[in-house]
């Protein structure tokens, strides 16, 4: 099967990535944006000194330090940016997307300027090659053949008390429908949305998965109890 590569993100669509401090004021969270940022700053982050220097680059990387708000009671969805010191300078370490490196950015810039503290913030965007080779290092390649693949909040998915199988960031569950085919439960470590979501779902059509289901918080109670 011939290979599918049709992502490109557009250097128009780059550009018009532009932060407003609107974001903060205008914002529909309200008076609880702030509790909600504190819960998404790496906590090395919220030491660092009035003028110091933030780079966020488009690596995802186990090896820079993990951040301390990281959920260590979730199976699927926990990973979050790492964090490196460099000569006194931040060097994030976030997953290679556009969408996902530019919310990060957003996340740090409104949260320094919310507690009033000048940073010096700069992101590094990824191309669209970058987030297939990380996905292709990754242990995505190692899934069972299957044409229908369930992605999202699949861990408390079905009746299928029986261990994830899968040793890296992607873990899977395979049972057959009552038609007799073969479908997986594909949950994920890390972040995955935006143009991120578009190469994984990429990725799948070229090991030749037919359909693609992504299972939102609000219907899993719904699929917990129906039969499939």
């Amino acid at each position: 099967m011939e290979e599918i590569r049709t992502l490109i993100i557009p250097d128009k669509y780059k550009k018009s990535l532009n932060y407003s401090s609107l974001m903060v004021k205008n914002h529909s969270m309200g008076k609880y944006l702030k509790q909600y940022l504190e819960l998404k700053v790496h906590h090395l982050l919220k030491n660092i000194d009035e003028g110091g220097e933030v780079t966020i680059i488009s690596d995802f990387s186990r090896n820079a330090v993990i951040s301390g708000i990281e959920k260590n009671d979730k199976l699927f969805n926990f990973m979050r940016p790492t964090v490196i010191i460099e000569n006194g300078k931040y060097v994030v370490h976030c997953y290679p997307g556009v969408d996902y490196v530019f919310h990060y950015f957003c996340i740090l810039k409104s949260y320094f300027e919310m507690i009033n503290k000048n940073v010096n913030i700069n992101y590094l965007l990824p191309e669209s090659e970058d987030c297939f080779r990380t996905l292709e290092e990754s242990n995505l390649k190692e899934l069972p053949k299957a044409k229908t693949i369930i992605l999202g909040y699949v861990d408390p998915i079905g009746d299928l008390n029986y261990d994830w199988k899968g040793d890296g960031v992607f873990k899977w569950k395979r049972f057959d429908t009552k038609s007799g085919e073969a479908t997986l439960l594909l949950g994920c470590e890390h972040t995955y949305w935006g143009d991120i979501s578009s190469c994984l779902v990429t990725e799948l059509a070229n090991m030749e998965v037919d359909t693609v289901i992504y299972v939102g918080n609000n219907l899993v109670k719904h699929f917990c109890n129906t039969s499939v």
